[in-house]
Protein backbone atom coordinates (compact mmCIF):
# COMPACT_ATOMS: atom_id res chain seq x y z
CA UNK A 1 0.00 0.00 0.00
CA UNK A 2 1.29 3.43 -0.94
CA UNK A 3 0.88 6.60 1.11
CA UNK A 4 -0.84 9.66 -0.29
CA UNK A 5 -0.75 13.32 0.67
CA UNK A 6 -3.88 15.39 0.05
CA UNK A 7 -3.09 18.95 -1.05
CA UNK A 8 -6.08 21.16 -0.34
CA UNK A 9 -6.39 24.96 -0.04
CA UNK A 10 -6.69 26.00 3.61
CA UNK A 11 -6.23 29.77 3.78
CA UNK A 12 -9.36 31.67 4.86
CA UNK A 13 -11.43 28.48 5.01
CA UNK A 14 -13.29 26.82 7.87
CA UNK A 15 -12.05 23.49 9.18
CA UNK A 16 -15.29 21.73 8.16
CA UNK A 17 -14.86 22.96 4.55
CA UNK A 18 -11.30 21.65 4.43
CA UNK A 19 -12.29 18.31 5.95
CA UNK A 20 -15.14 17.95 3.45
CA UNK A 21 -12.81 18.62 0.51
CA UNK A 22 -10.33 16.08 1.88
CA UNK A 23 -13.00 13.35 2.08
CA UNK A 24 -14.20 14.08 -1.48
CA UNK A 25 -10.60 14.04 -2.77
CA UNK A 26 -9.89 10.76 -0.97
CA UNK A 27 -12.90 9.10 -2.60
CA UNK A 28 -11.90 10.33 -6.06
CA UNK A 29 -8.29 9.22 -5.53
CA UNK A 30 -9.41 5.71 -4.51
CA UNK A 31 -11.39 5.51 -7.77
CA UNK A 32 -8.10 5.99 -9.62
CA UNK A 33 -5.83 3.93 -7.34
CA UNK A 34 -7.34 1.52 -4.83
CA UNK A 35 -3.94 0.58 -3.33
CA UNK A 36 -3.57 3.82 -1.40
CA UNK A 37 -3.70 4.99 2.20
CA UNK A 38 -3.74 8.61 3.34
CA UNK A 39 -1.76 10.52 5.93
CA UNK A 40 -3.32 13.35 7.94
CA UNK A 41 -2.32 16.52 6.13
CA UNK A 42 -3.91 19.01 8.51
CA UNK A 43 -1.15 20.60 10.59
CA UNK A 44 -2.61 21.19 14.04
CA UNK A 45 0.58 22.68 15.53
CA UNK A 46 1.20 26.39 15.74
CA UNK A 47 4.53 28.08 15.05
CA UNK A 48 6.62 27.95 18.25
CA UNK A 49 7.68 31.57 17.77
CA UNK A 50 6.21 34.84 16.56
CA UNK A 51 6.54 35.17 12.80
CA UNK A 52 4.97 37.19 10.04
CA UNK A 53 5.62 34.22 7.73
CA UNK A 54 3.17 31.71 9.20
CA UNK A 55 2.19 30.48 5.74
CA UNK A 56 5.79 29.46 5.06
CA UNK A 57 6.02 27.70 8.42
CA UNK A 58 2.86 25.69 7.65
CA UNK A 59 4.10 24.94 4.13
CA UNK A 60 7.36 23.59 5.55
CA UNK A 61 5.37 21.21 7.77
CA UNK A 62 3.32 20.11 4.75
CA UNK A 63 6.48 19.45 2.73
CA UNK A 64 7.80 17.35 5.62
CA UNK A 65 4.61 15.24 5.47
CA UNK A 66 4.77 15.07 1.67
CA UNK A 67 8.30 13.66 1.92
CA UNK A 68 6.82 10.53 3.55
CA UNK A 69 4.45 9.86 0.64
CA UNK A 70 4.45 8.21 -2.77
CA UNK A 71 1.40 10.02 -4.16
CA UNK A 72 0.13 13.59 -4.20
CA UNK A 73 -3.62 14.11 -4.54
CA UNK A 74 -4.47 17.65 -5.61
CA UNK A 75 -6.93 19.76 -7.52
CA UNK A 76 -6.36 20.07 -11.26
CA UNK A 77 -5.99 23.84 -11.10
CA UNK A 78 -3.80 24.98 -8.21
CA UNK A 79 -3.07 28.44 -9.60
CA UNK A 80 -3.81 31.01 -6.93
CA UNK A 81 -3.07 28.59 -4.09
CA UNK A 82 0.61 29.13 -3.29
CA UNK A 83 1.04 26.15 -0.98
CA UNK A 84 -0.82 23.74 -3.25
CA UNK A 85 1.13 24.99 -6.27
CA UNK A 86 4.46 24.43 -4.49
CA UNK A 87 3.42 20.98 -3.22
CA UNK A 88 2.45 19.97 -6.75
CA UNK A 89 5.69 21.34 -8.19
CA UNK A 90 7.71 19.37 -5.62
CA UNK A 91 5.77 16.21 -6.49
CA UNK A 92 6.51 16.74 -10.20
CA UNK A 93 10.20 17.44 -9.69
CA UNK A 94 10.74 14.49 -7.36
CA UNK A 95 8.75 11.96 -9.35
CA UNK A 96 5.78 11.33 -7.10
CA UNK A 97 2.62 10.03 -8.70
CA UNK A 98 0.09 12.84 -8.99
CA UNK A 99 -3.65 12.21 -8.90
CA UNK A 100 -5.55 15.31 -9.99
CA UNK A 101 -9.21 15.73 -9.09
CA UNK A 102 -11.79 18.39 -9.91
Amino acid sequence: MRLAFISVPMKNRFKFEIEHDIEVMKAKAIEQDDDVDFINTIVEDKPPYATSNQAIWYLSKSIELLSQCDILVCKKNVDGYNGCFIEKEIAKRYGLKIIEVD
